[in-house]
């Protein structure tokens, strides 16, 4: 009946440390890749430069650049690409004089950008290791337009004809030994 006893509560034991072992196993196995990550982002949120508007040629025939006349209101409710304020409240100035419109008048789209960095270092045995790295430039794939063209008597006057880049991203593995 004794040997019995012993001999259930010796199997109980062994038991006990096979499920803690198990569980160790597990809980450094999900360690190993869940845990110890770095993560860097950098965030960049502004709202759009001022810009200044211009003449095509020298009206004023002097030694700088012309500022237009304004002639109505410039802004629009819902800007597009295609057409970021109202070209029609514009006009180049009359020969031999100066415009009228003030600097730093319109004001181009705003930006945002989030650029993140995740990287993990691995100890694989003895004196090797691992880096992994993945990053991703504009992670959210905002669209950044530039800004529009400012130059009264262009063809494009008016309109965004570019963009930043798109969503970039890429992995790497280093080895040390």
């Amino acid at each position: 009946m004794i040997d019995r006893y012993r001999d259930s509560q010796r199997r109980a034991v062994v038991h006990r440390v096979r499920e803690r072992a198990v569980a160790n196993a597990v809980k450094h196995l999900a360690n190993a890749f869940l845990g110890g990550w770095t993560v860097s982002p950098i965030i960049t949120v502004t709202s759009g430069s001022p810009l200044n508007l211009t003449v095509n040629g020298n009206p004023s025939n002097s030694s700088g650049t012309d500022r237009p006349n304004v002639v109505g209101d410039w802004q629009l409710d819902n800007p597009t690409a295609d057409q970021w304020f109202n070209t029609s409240a514009f006009v180049a100035n009359a020969p031999f004089t100066y415009g009228n419109a003030p600097k730093n008048l319109i004001r181009g789209p705003g930006y945002f950008n989030l650029d993140i960095s995740i990287q993990k270092s691995f100890r694989l045995s003895g004196g090797v290791s691992a880096d992994i790295r993945f990053e991703s430039f504009n992670a959210t794939n905002a669209v950044n337009l530039g800004n529009p063209n400012t130059t009264v008597g262009d063809v494009n006057f008016g309109r965004i004809s570019s963009a930043g880049a798109a969503r970039q991203s890429q992995v790497a593995v280093k080895l040390l030994f």
